[in-house]
């Protein structure tokens, strides 16, 4: 009678943790039939147990570093869409738009870390031509 058990990924480190107990309760009875169960099997497994472990945390990490990457692009194109605006204020001030478009650029490539660096400059020109822009 064969029996197929798939588990998920997040279950290993659980399930291992369970088979670890019941394999310390019951370690000295198995080691009178199987030679192989000694405590020096015993460590081994929670090494490697431990190891499961560490996956799992690094997988549930970048999980999480999915999400907070897909959220940086939905504001990243909100603010591009935005910079469309501002874009249109440029040109009715006749001012240059050429920080607004390199900051667009980066938006669009995914350089958010580039256009923030950029946006900085873009504030303190707008900040410095505020009295051009018409409300």
């Amino acid at each position: 009678m064969s029996s197929s058990v798939s588990l998920r990924m997040e279950e290993y480190a659980p399930t291992g943790a369970f088979l670890k107990t019941s394999f310390e309760r019951d370690r000295a009875e198995l080691a009178t039939r199987f030679s192989e169960f000694t405590p020096a099997f015993l460590t081994d497994f929670e090494t490697q147990l431990a190891k499961v472990e560490k996956l799992e945390s690094t997988l549930t990490l970048s999980e999480d570093q999915k999400g907070i990457t897909s959220s940086l692009y939905v504001a990243s194109n909100a603010v591009n869409k935005d910079l469309n605006f501002l874009s249109f204020y440029f040109e009715r001030a006749g001012l240059d738009t050429a920080i607004v478009t390199a900051v667009k650029k980066d938006l669009n490539v995914r350089n958010v870390e580039g256009a923030t660096l950029k946006m900085e400059s873009l504030l303190q020109y707008v900040v410095s031509k505020k009295t051009l822009f018409r409300s």
